[in-house]
């Protein structure tokens, strides 16, 4: 099973099955987890949470998506998305030594409505819900005082993207030829952020304010590389990453790639439809300021005429004093100076106050957007906002069409996104529901959808699916019910089988056990040869010693009485270890010999091993046999009725029987009581059967221990707290539903009628 790590520390995590939020042992951070229910998951899981603490938010993101494809259920994928969106990376905190997210990816949008965000959301129990509240309020708070930060900077024309340092920390080639590149355009007179000088007045402040006012506010980014890691490096990734987003979501910006000794098709694929500047030419850097001057040039007339134009056709007649003031207006909506528009907005309506333009202005800086059209893709509808009110009040019918048009596009993507929402939830609680009281909670659930066609058509079709699941199951039954005898006379073969198998495994294992006794034997005796050896050694050189102390006693005179006694007590020594020696060289053989005739007791050796192949090939030709014996077509049909039959669909359905028969037979097969088992709420509806009471005491009891207390109290306790502090009326259908399966606690009736007042309003 793949290991979780922590999102703010990287240190493994504890995680039980089940849970959804946890806390890290190592830096006390409380964090939420995936559910542990596929190893593929947590694998992905691990991979894209390994990407995103290396901030390579990109392809981090890329990952949760695929999640998210496979498990659209799973709440921690979205919240990984949210949190590659807003590229959050966890740091500590100089002051209390705790992990605290910095945003690298801040942004104009609210992280609370990110529609992600929303879905992580439903799809979260109670505990991981608070999690991810508190961490995304603590996001925005983030957010915000970025977005504050980055409104006092005055805006660049071109931002200057590239790497600083290398891997041993010294200066690249890229930031040589990017500081040429800055000094031409600031000669020029253009506003130019280049990290190198421009944030070396904000030493000891965060740097990303300041990176997001330029990307946002520069018409031109200069991509500069002499090496294709040197482009894909995180940060300078991160860069132009984001700005190529601004350009894909409708801001009228530049990006230019500018390479030296480099081909051009080494260069990230994302530039490839992209015209690049080669720096190795003569002249190349004066050509690329050339090239800038023409496209803020080409692009400020541009919007000069646009504005003139919408400000002549939409706003009315012409006004001299106005038009001025108007165009300026909307290159600050192309700059995304959102206040600065409004002001000059204001300015218009001063001396104008029926504008049209002025308030599609006006709306276009409150929900910051910098074209008109993109005002059809914001995420809230205009039918109350008092911009839009006077916009359609004073338009035209072209531009009052126009805008109804935007209007009726978002609340039509709303309606879609919500009616998508709602089917996604009710299509899980339809695969959940097993009773005709989930049914019934279900349809009720969906009753207040009146209005719309698309959920109250799923409310028809779920009416229809528990009376298909019943006739299907009734169905599955009367075949299973025919071929019942068949089946038990299959069974009975497959035990023959079975156990004719095991007959042999036992004899294969006897055989196994000769072998290795004989191996240990052979091994002892080695070993023991070993051993006599040396203590044939030893008395050889201990009746060498004694014979060479004998001599040299021979050889002393008469007189040398003491030098022969000395030598008489060595030579008695050595005969006493000679001695001992010859004894254990006795013992040897003796045991030799024992060993020698243990192993000539038991069968030979290749004997064995050609009855053990001879036994393995007989195993492997009866589970042949068996094999093929079941690979009938009768046998497999009733394999498939019997796996119908196994799903909890099927099962809650014949549980729910009134027929002692049906009760009995599927509590009495193997294969179906396990699968009751392992699912409490079948064994829920197996325990509120009377006919259980018929049962035998082993099944009954075991019955009621899986059914117990401890699962309905679990979410007996959820419904209490889902009726005690709900977030929508979806919650008071949940608890209503789980009191409506709990009839067993004596307040469940009142708890229901509590639910239904909730639902009526009172």
């Amino acid at each position: 099973m793949a290991v979780l790590k922590c999102k703010m520390c990287g240190g493994d995590l504890a995680v039980g099955f089940g849970m959804t939020v946890c806390e890290c042992e190592y830096c006390g951070s409380k964090q939420t987890v995936p559910l542990m229910d596929n190893e593929k998951k947590l694998t992905l899981f691990s991979r894209a949470n390994r990407l995103r603490a290396a901030c390579e938010f990109d392809k981090a993101s890329l990952v949760y998506e695929s999640v998210v494809a496979e498990f659209p259920e799973e709440a921690e994928a979205y919240w990984g998305i949210v949190l590659c969106r807003f590229g959050i990376e966890y740091v500590d905190d100089p002051k209390t030594g705790r992990k605290i997210p910095t945003c690298h990816r801040p942004s104009f949008d609210s992280v609370l409505e990110d529609p992600d965000f929303e879905m992580a959301l439903g799809r979260s129990d109670v505990a991981s819900r608070a999690v991810y509240r508190e961490e995304a309020t603590a996001m925005e708070s983030l957010r915000m005082a970025i977005l504050e930060v980055s409104s006092k900077e005055e805006p660049y024309d071109v931002f200057i993207c590239y790497k600083e340092t290398d891997e041993d920390g010294g200066r690249t080639m890229d930031s040589v030829l990017a500081q040429d590149i800055y000094d031409e355009l600031t000669e020029k007179g253009y506003k130019v952020f280049f990290a190198r000088i421009t944030l070396e007045e904000k030493l000891g402040e965060e740097y990303e304010p300041y990176i997001f006012a330029a990307l946002h506010s520069a018409r031109v980014m200069l991509v500069v590389g002499t090496d294709y890691e040197h482009f894909n490096a995180v940060w300078v990734k991160n860069e132009w990453s984001r700005f190529l987003s601004l350009i894909e979501a409708g801001s009228k910006k530049t990006l230019i790639p500018c390479y030296q000794n480099l081909d051009a098709y080494d260069m990230p694929p994302e530039f490839r439809r992209l015209q690049a500047q080669d720096l190795g030419k003569v002249g190349a850097i004066q050509d690329l300021a050339r090239g800038v001057g023409k496209i803020i040039g080409e692009r400020s007339q541009r919007v000069n005429a646009v504005a003139q134009n919408e400000a002549g056709s939409l706003a009315g007649p012409s006004n001299s004093s106005t038009e001025p003031l108007l165009r300026r207006a909307f290159l600050f909506l192309e700059d995304q100076d959102w206040l600065k528009a409004d002001e000059f907005l204001e300015k218009v309506l001063n001396l104008d106050p029926e504008n049209a333009l002025a308030y599609v202005g006006k709306l276009m800086a409150e929900f910051q957007v910098s074209s008109q059209i993109c005002l059809g893709k914001v995420n809230g509808t205009f039918r109350h906002n008092r911009n839009y009110k006077k916009a359609i009040r004073f338009a035209d019918e072209r531009l009052k069409e126009e805008l109804e048009g935007y209007n009726a596009k978002i609340e039509k993507r709303k309606r879609e996104e919500f009616v998508s929402q709602i089917l996604s939830e009710k299509k899980k609680w339809l695969n959940e529901a097993l009773t005709e009281t989930d049914f019934r909670a279900l349809t009720d659930s969906l009753r207040q959808y009146s209005s719309y066609p698309e959920i109250m058509e799923f409310q028809k079709n779920c009416c229809k699916e528990y009376e298909n699941r019943c006739v299907k199951a009734k169905e599955l039954w009367l075949q299973f019910l025919s071929r019942k005898e068949e089946w038990e006379g299959w069974q009975a073969k497959e035990k023959e089988f079975d156990q004719e198998i095991r007959s042999l495994e036992k004899s294969r294992g006897i055989v196994e056990q000769v072998l290795d006794e004989i191996l240990s034997l052979s091994h002892q005796v080695q070993r023991v040869e070993g051993e006599m050896k040396e203590c044939a050694k030893r008395v050889s050189e201990y009746s060498g010693m004694i014979l060479r102390q004998k001599e040299k006693r021979s050889n002393l005179g008469f007189l040398a009485l003491s030098e022969k006694k000395e030598i008489d007590s060595i030579i008695a020594a050595l005969q006493k270890d000679l001695q001992s020696e010859q004894e254990q060289r006795n013992q040897l053989t003796i045991f030799h010999g024992e060993l020698r005739q243990k192993i000539a007791s038991l069968k030979k050796e290749e004997e064995l091993i050609r009855e053990k192949e001879r036994i393995g090939k007989e195993i492997d030709f009866i589970a042949e046999e068996k094999r093929r014996f079941f690979a009938e077509k009768k046998i497999q049909e009733m394999l498939s009725i019997r796996k119908e039959m196994s799903t909890p669909n099927c099962l809650a359905i014949l549980l729910h029987t009134d027929e002692q028969d049906v009760f009995h037979a599927i509590l009495s097969d193997e294969e179906f009581y396990s699968k009751i088992m392992s699912v409490s709420a079948l064994a829920v509806i197996a325990e509120s059967n009377p006919l259980l009471q018929k049962m035998p005491s082993e099944i009954r009891d075991g019955i009621q221990k899986k059914s117990g207390r401890l699962d309905a109290e679990t979410r007996y306790f959820q419904a209490c707290q889902a009726l005690g502090n709900p977030r929508n009326e979806e919650d008071i259908l949940w608890a209503k539903a789980q009191f409506m399966k709990l009839t067993g606690y004596k307040d469940a009736e009142d708890k229901i009628s509590e639910c239904n007042r909730r639902i009526a309003g009172e």
